[in-house]
C-alpha cells in the first residue's frame, strides 16, 4: 500500500519549494494543510507497515525490526493477531480516506454475477 503512494502528485499538491523527506511525511502535510487535523494519527498505521517492511523484509530482522514491532504495538502479539492488526490499520486508513477525505458513500459490495 505504501509503495503505491503517488509521491509526485502529492508533492505537486503541496505547492512548496521544500517538501519534507518521504512520501508519508508529504501525505501527512498535504492532509493536514487540507484541514484534516487527524492526519498524523491516521497515517500512523502506514508508517508501521513501512517500518516493518523496511526493517524486516528489505534488510533482515534485527534491532530496527524489534523497534518497528514495538512502535506498532505488535511485539507481544501472536503472529496472526499482529498480522490482523497491521492489515486492519491499512483498511482503516483506506476507509477514512474514502469516507472523510473523498466523501464517497458506501454502496456495499457489487452484485454477484450469475
Amino acid at each position: 500500500m505504501v509503495d503505491f503512494l503517488n509521491v509526485d502528485e502529492v508533492t505537486k499538491a503541496l505547492n512548496t519549494s521544500e517538501p519534507p523527506e518521504g512520501g508519508l511525511n508529504r501525505l501527512e502535510l498535504f492532509l493536514s494543510a487540507s484541514g484534516f487535523a487527524e492526519a498524523k494519527e491516521r497515517i500512523e498505521p502506514l508508517r508501521v507497515i513501512q517500518n516493518l517492511r523496511s526493517a524486516g523484509m528489505a534488510h533482515g530482522k534485527g534491532d530496527r525490526y524489534a523497534a518497528a514491532l514495538k512502535r506498532g504495538g505488535l511485539e507481544a502479539l501472536p503472529l496472526v493477531d499482529a498480522s490482523m492488526k497491521v492489515f486492519q490499520g491499512g483498511v482503516d486508513f483506506i476507509e477514512w480516506v474514502r469516507t472523510d477525505v473523498l466523501k464517497i458513500e458506501d454502496t456495499g459490495p457489487p452484485p454477484l454475477e450469475s
